[in-house]
């Protein structure tokens, strides 16, 4: 099981008041105690994976949605470094044309870590943040994810998952695997446009 790790101002409590629930009701469509979704409405409680889930399903919106400005920490925000960031299309762009599912976004790749399986620097990717997306990873899939370092922050990072692992596919840049079951790290969504796979040798 992927663990999925999200923490950053959410609207939880907003988006519970407009649809007239309250704290022990919201609590009780979900399977979590009161205390909680009280933590978890004020920044006190990280939020899971499966508790985003659940709670995004509760409120009929998408798990992007529970946050105030999406899925993803901006880098001005955390201050590190992104491998990946939100992209938008310029009309009567290529990229433009292409329908997107509401769950579904542009990024740009930022870096050359996973070259060797076809994803370069300046790469447009759309990722899916989907509940399927997510509960169906596959080995070898590219993900997003943001990864905390540190106390206060978050990078945003490319990787590829090979269960439990986010791997750099590099030849050139030596980093440490990072393990979606020990480390500090969440996934928002997995790579579903471009798929590529690394070219076969001739």
């Amino acid at each position: 099981m992927v663990k999925i790790e999200m923490r950053k101002k959410n609207r939880i409590a907003k988006l519970r008041k407009e649809r007239g629930l309250s704290q022990p009701m919201l609590a009780a469509k979900v399977g979590l105690s009161k205390s909680t979704i009280s933590k978890i409405e004020t920044g006190g409680q990280r939020m899971l994976g499966h508790q985003a889930l659940a709670i995004s399903d509760a409120l009929g919106v998408s798990m992007n949605d529970l946050y105030e400005d999406g899925g993803v920490v901006s880098p001005a925000r955390g201050g590190f470094a992104e491998e990946a960031a939100p992209f938008t299309p310029e009309t009567d762009t290529l990229e433009s044309r292409i329908p997107l599912e509401e769950h579904q976004s542009w990024y740009k790749i930022e870096t050359s870590y996973l070259d060797q399986i076809g994803y370069l620097d300046g790469d447009l990717v759309v990722i899916d943040i989907s509940r399927e997306a997510l509960t169906d990873l596959q080995i070898g899939d590219v993900v997003i994810a943001n990864y905390y370092p540190r106390k206060n922050g978050a990078e945003t990072i490319v990787r590829q998952f090979i269960p439990p692992s986010l791997l750099i596919t590099n030849g050139r840049k030596n980093l440490p695997s990072l393990n979606t079951e020990s480390d500090n790290v969440s996934i928002l969504g997995k790579v579903v446009y471009p798929r590529r796979r690394p070219a076969r040798a001739r």
